[in-house]
Formats: structure tokens, C-alpha cells, sequence
């Protein structure tokens, strides 16, 4: 009898062909056939038989950097006892190491006005990174790339939660931890020397700023 196996598309369909770990990866195959026959898959990886795999779809489901590997499918037309066959052309799929971040621990803490800089650490996952945040910072602070920075000018304590995405759209985030940011320190004047009377419009008095802050005026 005569058998017609042609492959829709590039062959094997994957929507992803680029995953990181504990992702999902879903193969697909089409096939025509001009007779009565019924069709029947072997999923194949680097060649060999994966056992179990034998529908038209082959899912690949919480994905280890193992799963990284060529991906092909012996597709079998049967008839009345005759079978013919067709193998795919093969497609690969990489897997990228698992997304992580860590939570802080150190450097949570800021004054009002004053300079402040914490870099997150992200590791895995397929580059670029992408940094995000939907908590509320403190005034004058903001998430750029790995960075929480800038000049605060609000105090008080904030709960922030950072999520980190690779290109793959894998995500991790950091638990929430607290950025305290305390108020700025006061003016402190003493005098730098005892003064015992003031008097003639030539006297002076001398004073001295401890505690100075550059944006007091």
C-alpha cells in the first residue's frame, strides 16, 4: 500500500527551544497519511528511545539541565499487518541553569538625604537578567538593573521583594526583607568658645556645626 508521512512545518514543532530548569518544554509532530492506516509515535532523545513517549505531543515537564539534548520522533503508519515508517529531522533543546536570587542581609539600612546603594545578586538562568519590583520604596530610591539606589527622602521601614527574569521568562524572588531608612540627624550647635556678654556692634559670636548635613540651609 502506499504511505505519504509529511512532517508539518519545520518537521518537529517546539515552542521553546531555549528553557532553564524547572520550566516546561512541549514537542509536537504532524503527519499526513492518503490511506486508512493508524499512525504511531517513538519519541527519540540523542537517538535513543524514551520510554513512555509514543503520542503525537512529547511533554518535558520541571526540566534538569539532563533534559538538554537533540529531540527527533519515529513516526509508524500500520495497514492491515504492513507498517511503514518516517524519522524527523531532529531539533535541540538547551537548557539553561536554574534562576536564582538572593535575599539580602546586609546593607538595609539608609538615612534620609544621604547616598544609598544596595546591588542584588542574581545567578542561572539564561542572561539577560531583568530586575523588578512592585513594592513601594522609599522617596527617592529606585530599582535599576541589579541597584537599589539613590538619595532617600522619606524614613521609615519598607518591606521589598525584588523578582528576577532571564530571557527564557523564568522568574525568582528574593523572601521580602526591610530597608529601614532613618530620618537625618539635626543640627547640633555648640559654641566653640564659653560666652560671657555680648555687647558694642563690633563683638562677634562664634558657632560651631556638628552633625552637618550639605542640604540643610
Amino acid at each position: 500500500y502506499e504511505i505519504s508521512l509529511g512532517l508539518v512545518g519545520s518537521e518537529i514543532c517546539i515552542r521553546d527551544r531555549n528553557r532553564t530548569v524547572g520550566q516546561s518544554a512541549t514537542f509536537s509532530v504532524g503527519a499526513t497519511k492518503t490511506d486508512n492506516g493508524v499512525l504511531s509515535y517513538q519519541w527519540r532523545k540523542d537517538g535513543s528511545n524514551i520510554a513512555g513517549a509514543t503520542s503525537s505531543t512529547l511533554e518535558r515537564n520541571n526540566v534538569a539541565e539532563s533534559d538538554a539534548a537533540s529531540y527527533s520522533v519515529v513516526v509508524t503508519n500500520s495497514l492491515n499487518g504492513t507498517t511503514a515508517s518516517t524519522t524527523s529531522s531532529a531539533v535541540s533543546l538547551t537548557v539553561a541553569p536554574a534562576l536564582t536570587i538572593t535575599t539580602p542581609s546586609s546593607g538595609l539600612s539608609g538615612t534620609v538625604n544621604s547616598a544609598y546603594s544596595l546591588t542584588l545578586t542574581a545567578s542561572g538562568g539564561a542572561t539577560p537578567r531583568t530586575f523588578s519590583t512592585s513594592s513601594t520604596l522609599p522617596s527617592g530610591v529606585t530599582l535599576t538593573g541589579d541597584r537599589l539606589s539613590g538619595t532617600p527622602t522619606q524614613s521609615g521601614t519598607f518591606p521589598i521583594t525584588v523578582t528576577v527574569s532571564d530571557i527564557n521568562s523564568a522568574t525568582a524572588s528574593t523572601s521580602s526583607f526591610n530597608l529601614v531608612i532613618a530620618a537625618a540627624p539635626g543640627l547640633v550647635p555648640t559654641f566653640a568658645t564659653p560666652v560671657s556678654s555680648i555687647s558694642g556692634s563690633t563683638d562677634r559670636l562664634s558657632v560651631q556645626i556638628t552633625n552637618f548635613d550639605a542640604s540643610y540651609t
